[in-house]
C-alpha cells in the first residue's frame, strides 16, 4: 500500500478512533508524506487521556524513512505533515515481572558507546541525561542536561523538558533555589507550560508563599488550552493546580475560594483520598462555623 501504519502490539485503537481513521484513508491529500496521531499513554478512571504526546504514525511509504538510534529510537520522517485528530491508545494488559539485569539497561547503553568514542547527537545527549535522572544519579544528569541545552541543537520541545527534568534533580538534591531558576529557563524557548507553572508553585508554597504560589498555578489553569506537541501531562491544567489552590486560599484566608478550586478538583478526581479528605474537612469547618 502507499501508506505504512506504525502499530506496536499494545497499542489499540478504540472504535471512535478506528471511524476516524477510515474517514482519513478516504480523504488523504495524495501530497501528504507523515500523518502524526495523538498517543495516550495514561488515562484517569473516566477514561480521558492524562499523559499523552504526538507520534508519526501514517507515513509514505515511498519516502523509505528510516529508524534512527539504538536507544529510543525514532523514526526520522519529514516532509508535508498532518496532525490527525485520532488517537492511539496505549494498553498494556499484564506488567512484566521486573528484571533486575534490565534495571539500567539503556544507560549501559549509553555508556558503553561513550566508551567506544561515539559522538553523541543532541537527541543522545538529552535521552542519556534522562536515563542518568532515571537511575537518581542527579549530578551527572545535571551536568548532561546543561550540555545539551548549551549545544542548542534539538528540538525545542526537548529543551523545555530538559529544564523541567533538571529541575527535579536540583530538588531530589535539595536545591530549591536552582530548581526555581531551571524552571524559569523553561519560559525562554516557548510561552510557559503548565507543568512548570506548577512546579514553580510547589516551590513558593513550600516556602509559605502562598500569594505568589496562587499567581503561578492560576498560571498552569489558563495553559488548559494550549497545543503542546512534546510531552503532555494533564494533570498539570486539570486537578493539580486546583488541589494545590484550596491549600493556598485557605492559608491566605480565602475560605470561599478555596472551597470553589475544592469543587474543580472533586470535578476531575471525585474518588481520590486526597479529594474526599478535604470534603470532610469543608464539611467539618462549616458546621463549626454556623455554630
Amino acid at each position: 500500500k502507499d501508506y505504512i501504519l506504525l502499530l506496536d502490539a499494545d497499542d489499540v485503537l478504540l472504535p471512535e478512533d478506528q471511524k476516524k481513521l477510515k474517514e482519513l484513508k478516504e480523504n488523504l491529500p495524495s501530497d501528504i508524506d507523515v500523518v502524526t496521531l495523538n498517543y495516550v499513554m495514561t488515562t484517569d478512571e473516566n477514561g480521558k487521556p492524562t499523559f499523552h504526546f504526538r507520534q508519526p504514525r501514517l507515513v509514505k511509504r515511498s519516502k523509505g524513512y528510516k529508524w534512527i538510534g539504538p536507544v529510543h529510537e525514532y523514526l526520522a520522517a519529514y516532509g508535508n505533515t498532518m496532525n490527525a485528530d485520532i488517537s492511539v491508545h496505549h494498553m498494556k494488559q499484564k506488567k512484566k515481572k521486573v528484571d533486575s539485569n534490565a534495571i539500567g539497561r539503556n544507560l549501559r547503553i549509553y555508556e558503553n558507546r561513550l566508551k567506544r568514542g561515539e559522538i553523541f547527537t543532541a537527541r543522545d545527549t538529552f535521552y542519556y541525561a534522562n536515563e542518568l535522572r532515571d537511575n537518581k544519579q542527579y549530578e551527572k544528569a545535571i551536568t548532561y542536561y546543561t550540555k545539551f541545552l548549551d549545544d542548542k541543537r534539538g528540538w525545542f520541545e526537548d529543551h523545555i523538558r530538559a529544564c523541567i527534568n533538571m529541575a527535579s534533580c536540583y530538588k531530589y538534591l535539595g536545591d530549591r533555589e536552582k530548581e526555581l531558576l531551571t524552571l524559569f529557563k523553561s519560559f525562554s524557548y516557548d510561552e510557559p507550560r503548565s507543568e512548570a507553572c506548577c512546579l514553580i508553585g510547589d516551590v513558593f508554597r513550600a516556602k509559605g508563599d502562598y500569594q505568589t504560589a496562587v499567581f503561578w498555578y492560576n498560571l498552569a489553569i489558563q495553559m488548559k488550552d494550549k497545543q503542546i506537541y512534546g510531552f503532555n501531562n494533564t494533570i498539570f491544567t486539570t486537578w493539580y493546580p486546583h488541589l494545590s489552590l484550596v491549600v493556598c486560599y485557605f492559608q491566605l484566608g480565602n475560605i470561599e475560594k478555596s472551597m470553589e478550586h475544592h469543587e474543580k478538583s472533586k470535578e476531575y478526581i471525585p474518588n481520590d483520598p486526597k479529594v474526599l479528605y478535604n470534603e470532610n474537612f469543608f464539611k467539618e469547618y462549616m458546621k463549626k462555623q454556623k455554630q
